[in-house]
């Protein structure tokens, strides 16, 4: 009853903040409902220790100087030996995975192996786990658990190599037996130690009481025949599943590793590509694609989620509507796709494009083309049911534009769909901006006025990948929007998100570079899973990846990216 007075009060949100990801949240939970910490005279005292090298916590470290450590993670035999586990809500929940870092062996400050980072798109979670998170399907909390595959260190090392060895899962233990627990909570400096008998809970479960774990030991593991000798065991479970783990400081409960899970551990040791949304296609056809962009297609400004145009080597272009039936639900971003045009060489030899409002009357967007030859050429009012139309010329060929690196068209500054995204910010060859107001066509006239400089020449945005316009918020939460601005992907995979047209200095570096984030090809800001506090803010980002992958980021805000929906599966695993 206090449960469901509790979320009556807070929302829903509340309640989900039931795990142990995050150690202020269950600990001011903890306190609402207890005035303490719950107390069981029953559980084992838990030892601190220096920990074991293959098992570790995952830390981040955000531009805005916030340094967080929460969840936990198992080093696990692949073929590749970058392979670890740990619970499904710890991504799931999580604000900014990109710039997570696996540490094992993690304590008092230390990193006796260095540290892993997550790879994009390489994560294997139980689809109807992740359904049911945001209630597409009923949730399957017993399928608490995730396989992620990490990164190199600094040395070059795999995680399996670097730490000397992994833990072997057994998948048909009993709920029952003789457990070790180790786990990182984020107030401690150092990792727990449990041994006691874990033993079966609400069918699907297994629980055990040890004292202290409290928040971010989410994703601790659980071993049967532990060697004190050798710190080695048979993984069992990990600390997760009903409650997320549990609302007691000393009664835990945990996922169990069942044949359902199996498969999806196979999956992920050779790298068979999770399932696509139906009917958004292949990876293979996805990886054909050029760039990607954000726009109103089908039902007007009204709707509540934006569209998806995406651009193809052989100069196709198809839009894909804004899920709006279910805009809550995992994959519910965009729907299958309608081509508007077929293969065409203007389109195939295409340096950008962008779309926003350039005089087209109507109650959708206009797209605007940059040619190989440097024509900007504006389509008006496109809809999926009339197609792109013939264009009109808003420049003839110009060597300069025919250089530009990239540009987004947008309502700098503005919060919402009312304003019009007739501004247009360009990248030039020597990586200078200029910004363009008031572009489009007027009465069938042409309109392109002079350039107002917004930065000098610069090698850091000569390296410019791609461009979007979004609105991601200060915390995510409307209140706290900064309005549209400039999101730029650079070559070596950094991502920065500009307050407004101020492009000298970032508000957030929203993922710093790395090896494998170079390779993503093109972002598209808009509103797609589930709608912002306050309405229609672009804060949701998809992501196209070199190898097909196509994701989206919901909600996102100056700390990073949140929750990732992957919604068309890699055509490879390597890019």
């Amino acid at each position: 009853m206090l449960v469901a007075v509790l979320v009556a009060v807070l929302g829903v949100g509340a309640f989900l903040l039931w795990g142990r990801g995050h150690a202020d949240r269950f600990d001011s939970i903890n306190r609402m409902l207890h005035g303490q910490s719950p107390f069981n005279p029953s559980a084992v005292k838990s030892q601190t220790y220096d920990g074991v090298p293959t098992v570790g916590t995952f830390i981040t470290q955000q531009t805005d100087g916030w340094r967080g450590r929460s969840c936990n993670a198992t080093v696990v035999p692949s073929p590749q030996h970058n392979l670890v586990v740990t619970a499904a809500h710890c991504l799931a929940s999580y604000d900014g995975a990109h710039g997570m870092r696996f540490v094992p062996m993690w304590h008092d400050g230390k990193e006796p192996y260095g540290s892993f980072p997550l790879i994009p798109g390489r994560t294997w979670a139980p689809t109807d786990y992740i359904r049911g998170r945001s209630g597409y399907t009923k949730e399957r909390w017993d399928l608490d658990a995730v396989f992620i595959q990490v990164g190199r260190n600094a040395k070059g090392q795999n995680v399996q190599d670097a730490v000397g060895g992994a833990d072997p899962i057994d998948f048909s233990a009993p709920p029952s037996n003789d457990t070790v627990m180790i786990g990182y909570p984020a107030r401690l400096k150092y990792p727990l130690h449990c041994e006691a008998k874990s033993s079966p809970a609400f069918e699907k479960y297994q629980q055990i009481a040890c004292n202290g774990y409290t928040g971010g030991t989410s994703g601790a593991p659980w071993f049967t025949d532990w060697n004190a000798k050798t710190d080695t065991g048979r993984l069992i479970g990990v600390l997760g599943g009903y409650m997320r783990g549990g609302t007691s400081n000393d009664l835990e409960y945990g996922t169990r590793f069942t044949p359902e899970l199996e498969k999806l551990y196979h999956d992920a040791q050779y790298n068979v590509p999770q399932k696509s949304v139906p009917g958004l296609g292949t990876g293979a056809e996805w990886s054909k694609a050029r760039s990607i962009d954000t726009g109103d297609f089908f039902g007007g400004r009204r709707e509540r989620s934006d569209d998806l145009l995406a651009r193809y080597a052989d100069g196709s272009v198809r839009i894909y509507a804004g899920n709006r039936e279910k805009p809550y639900g995992w994959g519910g971003g965009i729907r299958p796709g309608v081509t508007v045009q077929t293969a065409n060489r203007t389109w195939a030899q295409a340096k950008d494009v962008t779309v926003g409002d350039f005089g087209g009357r109507g109650n959708h967007n206009d797209v605007l083309l940059l040619t190989r030859d440097g024509r900007l050429l504006v389509y008006r009012n496109v809809t999926a049911a009339h197609g792109l139309g013939r264009p009109v010329q808003l420049q003839g060929p110009n060597r300069t534009w025919a250089q530009a690196r990239a540009m987004t068209a947008g309502a700098f500054g503005t919060s919402g769909p009312s304003h019009a995204m007739d501004q247009l910010v360009v990248v030039g060859p020597d990586g200078s901006v200029t910004q363009y107001t008031g572009i489009g066509t007027r009465n069938g006239a042409a309109a392109l006025h002079t350039g107002v400089p917004l930065a000098g020449p610069s090698a850091k945005w000569a390296a410019v990948k791609d461009l979007t316009t979004a609105e991601v918020t200060a915390n995510g939460s409307a209140k706290k929007h900064i309005g549209q601005g400039v999101m730029a992907a650079f070559r070596n995979g950094e991502i920065d998100m500009y307050r407004g047209t101020d492009v000298l200095t970032p508000d957030a570096v929203l993922a710093t570079p790395g090896r494998e984030k170079s390779h993503l090809r093109s972002l598209a800001g808009g509103t797609w899973i589930g709608l912002a506090p306050g309405g229609h803010i672009r804060d949701d980002v998809a992501m196209l990846w070199d190898n097909g992958a196509l994701v989206m980021h919901q909600n996102s805000n100056l700390r990073g990216f949140v929750r990732e929906f992957q919604l068309v599966a890699p055509a490879k695993p390597d890019f």
